[in-house]
């Protein structure tokens, strides 16, 4: 079986961090699975680990705005090479769309990765998604929230969700070496939040959040990591509550392990989510986690077995069940049971397994 997997472009989120654990869980099957990219090289880490793993990826180099040469590029891949499965992530539909009726391919796949509304945000990509689903295309949710979501969405029944999973990354350096290199108090209780610095994230909340909790406990400390276009904006929001001292923003970091690794809790108070990896990664570590019951989390975490439920709408609720709930760890295995609930229902060969059944289905 000869599986194409198609991007927008490499970064190194969520949705394309579960791309790269699902082409490496589908070699485990000897399945051929190569990648294309509407844009070139965007020298990410993800790109490297692929490639080292052998896997062929297509680049597009296609250029902002309406290219009609790049159009010609991807009828022409279409046109030479002949795939099994074409299994489509994020906006890439929209111009697979466009070439679809060339198609020769037997299987085509679309998977979401977040609430079906926010993934196709204007009145085409909307029509584009509804089109090519009653055409044939196979949307799949990577939790059950979101499968829901895309049967509301788009008036259809049945929808399959993959629960996304994650493979076990090789820490390279120890919790007390990281903090030493990175000025960080070996005292200090980490708290870290992995996100695209967007609304949705609710970074608003997590600055009022330990505004709260930092007034009686002074070693807290929160590293936001991440890019994105609110950065200034919540950098404003730190000095305004003059917290430069207990929340630390990192920027974009390669290391992201490393940093999970170096961290007591996890955080994650957002208004949308899918089954974001972030959390997976951390849970895998045996992090304590903090989260909204929102979205795919809701079925990742059992409030004090695996984790614990925040109310991303009330500071004052949350840091009080944070401050009591720090207290129950002490007693509780609460790290252990989050990685157990990892490695037996969200690890990358099983999602493999169970999209290599779908694929084989449709």
């Amino acid at each position: 079986m000869r599986v194409l997997v198609v991007l927008p472009a490499f970064s190194q989120y969520g949705a394309i961090q579960m791309v790269e654990n699902l082409v490496l869980g589908l070699k485990s099957y000897d399945i051929t699975c190569e990648i294309m990219s509407y844009y070139g090289p965007s020298g990410t880490e993800i790109e490297r680990n692929l490639l080292n793993e052998k896997v062929k990826i297509y680049y597009l180099h296609k250029r902002k705005g309406l290219d009609l040469r790049f159009i010609k590029k991807l009828y022409d891949v279409f046109k030479n090479e002949r795939f099994d499965v074409i299994h489509s992530h994020q906006s890439a539909l929209r111009y697979l769309f466009f070439i679809s009726k060339f198609w020769t391919v037997p299987h085509k796949i679309h998977t979401i990765h977040s609430e079906a509304k926010s993934e196709d945000p204007s009145i085409i990509s909307f029509l584009i998604n509804l089109i090519s689903f009653r055409r044939g295309v196979i949307p799949i949710g990577v939790s059950n929230a979101v499968a829901k979501s895309i049967e509301n969405r788009y008036k259809i029944s049945g929808v399959v969700a993959v629960l996304n999973g994650i493979r076990q990354k090789k820490v390279y350096l120890s919790k007390e070496k990281w903090r030493e290199d990175n000025g960080i108090n070996k005292n200090a209780k980490i708290f870290v939040m992995v996100s695209r610095l967007v609304e949705e994230k609710n970074h608003g909340f997590a600055i009022r959040l330990f505004s709260i909790l930092s007034r009686a406990n002074k070693d807290f400390l929160l590293l936001i990591v991440g890019d994105g276009p609110l950065e200034r904006n919540i950098k404003n929001k730190i000095k305004e509550k003059k917290l430069a001292k207990n929340i630390i923003m990192t920027g974009f970091r390669s290391d992201v392990i490393d940093i999970l690794n170096a961290s007591d809790y996890f955080i994650m108070p957002s208004l949308r989510e899918g089954a974001p990896i972030a959390l997976l990664e951390a849970m895998l570590l045996s992090k304590i986690s903090f989260v909204a019951k929102t979205g795919g989390i809701s079925e990742i975490v059992t409030d004090c077995y695996n984790g614990f439920f925040i109310d991303n709408n009330d500071e004052d609720k949350a840091a009080e069940k944070i401050s009591e709930s720090i207290e129950k760890c002490k007693n509780l295995e609460i790290g252990e049971n989050a990685r157990q609930t990892i490695l037996d229902k969200y690890n990358n060969i099983i999602m493999a397994e169970k999209y290599l059944n779908i694929y084989k289905m449709h």
